[in-house]
C-alpha cells in the first residue's frame, strides 16, 4: 500500500477529527477521504475528551435554559404588540 507521512501541519489538522471525512481543495473537489483509527472505543473516548468538556457543556446548557422564555411567553408578548399597534 502506499501512503504519505504526515507533516506535524496536517497531524494539527486532523487531530480533532472523529469520524470519517472528505478532504477537498478550495474548489471543492475531493481529494480523498480520511477515517481514523482507534485502537478502541476507550481510545476514541479519551480522544475525543481531549476536545470536549462534557460538564463545561452542561454548564452552558443549564446557564442557558435560565435565559429563555417559554412559547407562552412568546405569544403573549407577539399578541400585546399586535393590540399596541
Amino acid at each position: 500500500m502506499n501512503y504519505l507521512t504526515a507533516d506535524q501541519a496536517l497531524l494539527d489538522r486532523l487531530a480533532g477529527v472523529m469520524e470519517s471525512i472528505e478532504i477537498r481543495d478550495a474548489d471543492g473537489k475531493v481529494l480523498g477521504r480520511y477515517t481514523p483509527v482507534f485502537a478502541d472505543e476507550k481510545d476514541m473516548s479519551e480522544r475525543a475528551a481531549k476536545y470536549f468538556d462534557l460538564p463545561a457543556a452542561e454548564r452552558t446548557l443549564a446557564d442557558e435554559k435560565k435565559q429563555g422564555s417559554s412559547l407562552a411567553e412568546v405569544w403573549k408578548r407577539i399578541h400585546a404588540g399586535e393590540t399596541q399597534g
